[in-house]
């Protein structure tokens, strides 16, 4: 959806609002130190190193791009959100959990939940034969993350901590391990391009035309776009 609909249309305000959010934060990180993300240090040298990194490093990595829920980022780089977590004001967005509070008393209302688990990001990466000059391209292309409400995150139970099986079952639909476990009301945005995720149709292919796309309209470094997946 182009942007001079998503700002006619009433009903996309929020998601307008939430779009630029999205494009301020990664145009500002590309032009920081040339777009380098300080690739030379954490996360992204361990990752390329003899030893390939963790699954932590996948995580930090996903952070510095702003799939992160702590502050000061709170998501703002994040491609897809909930509705319920668009409607949080963004000055209210906590995802705190103090240690001297129970569980049931932490002040946080968001989380963001890796539609595609670090840990099986870092599998694929370690089944790769990687050479030293390689982007880190291959994280931004599978990998996905979404911002939710806390309370979606509790609906999720235990399956948000399974292997999305998008890349094994010939379909490639990473958000059809929502389907039935988020509340009926939950929608999940796309807020680059304006539109719901059905979560029957959305496919990894669709995912990464986002990326390639939203990289271009920041103008993010050649290298970002390196060795993107088929």
């Amino acid at each position: 959806m182009a942007q001079e609909e998503l700002i006619m249309n009433p009903k996309m305000e929020m998601i307008s609002r939430e779009r630029n959010q999205l494009i301020n934060h990664l145009g500002r990180l590309s032009g920081l130190g040339r777009g380098r993300l300080n690739l030379s240090r954490a996360p992204i040298a361990r990752l390329l190193s003899k030893e390939r990194g963790s699954r932590d490093d996948v995580r930090k990595f996903h952070d510095v791009f702003g799939w992160c829920a702590k502050k000061p980022v709170l998501c703002a780089g994040a491609i897809y959100r909930s509705q319920a977590f668009m409607e949080l004001d963004p000055n209210r967005r906590d995802a705190s959990k103090p240690r001297n509070l129970s569980k049931c008393n932490w002040p946080r209302n968001m989380h963001i939940e890796h539609t595609v688990l670090a840990g099986q990001l870092h599998n694929m990466w370690l089944a790769r034969s990687v050479d030293a000059h390689l982007s880190p391209a291959f994280f931004l292309y599978n990998g996905i993350a979404t911002a939710m409400h806390v309370t979606e995150e509790t609906a999720l139970g235990g399956d948000y901590r399974v292997l999305n099986p998008c890349f094994e079952d010939g379909r490639g639909l990473p958000f059809l391990r929502y389907d039935g476990k988020l509340p009926a009301s939950s929608t999940i945005w796309n807020v680059f391009t304006g539109q719901q995720i059905e979560f029957s149709k959305f496919t990894l292919a669709d995912h990464r035309k986002t990326v390639r796309d939203l990289l271009k309209t920041v103008s993010a470094p050649e290298e970002w776009s390196r060795d993107v997946p088929a």
